[in-house]
């Protein structure tokens, strides 16, 4: 926040303010590190359902969701926070004439909330090609879904993100696009078996 406002200070309101603010920060590095075991004990819970062939899998399922999601929390920190924290502060407290005062509590929780929305919502991809794989999700309903899927991508950015247009639209556009990547990838990943049968 000090290289887009140098000027603007965080300001801890209650004496505990700071002390379980460094827990949230704590929480978030811990969950991005420890994000690979986390996908992993996923996979491992959800393993006994599949066939032998599919529990092949564990590894690119592992490797890509921790991919994604460590991409989304990084483009969030990197190039979405940024913007959003200016307009926030350009928009409303220029039109106002009033000085920021920001606590450090409200600030992270900020950061945390916008970072978690788009290292999860990177997820889609992952989610969709996987479902695909496994003959749950066909390219057909996919591509019969997208309309709907646009107008839910504009809602969840909604509910997920801090009520900014900046912060919402850098993540209904990912997702929009992921989409489109997930359908094309269930094309690749879609079992023929399964196609001969939905084709009968």
């Amino acid at each position: 926040m000090n290289k887009v406002f140098p000027d603007l200070k965080l300001v801890a309101l209650t004496p505990t303010e700071s002390f379980f603010t460094a827990f949230k920060i704590s929480f978030l590095v811990g969950f991005v590190i420890a994000s690979p075991y986390v996908f992993y004990q996923i996979w491992k819970f959800i393993e006994p359902a599949l066939y032998e062939e599919e529990k092949k899998l564990v590894i690119p399922f592992v490797f890509f969701t921790t991919l994604f999601f460590v991409s989304g929390t990084l483009f969030a920190f990197f190039g979405v926070l940024p913007l959003a924290i200016k307009f926030l502060l350009t928009f409303g407290y220029t039109q106002l004439d009033v000085e920021a005062m920001i606590s450090v509590s409200s600030y992270i929780s900020f950061v945390v909330r916008l970072i978690l929305a788009f290292g999860i919502t990177f997820e889609l991809p992952v989610i969709l090609s996987l479902l695909a794989r496994l003959g749950l999700v066909t390219p057909e309903a996919l591509t019969k879904f997208r309309p709907f899927f646009v107008v839910a991508a504009f809602v969840l950015a909604a509910l997920l993100t801090p009520p900014d247009v900046v912060s919402q639209v850098f993540l209904a556009m990912p997702l929009i696009v992921f989409y489109e990547i997930s359908i094309v990838m269930a094309k690749v990943l879609y079992p023929r078996s399964e196609r001969g049968k939905s084709m009968q």
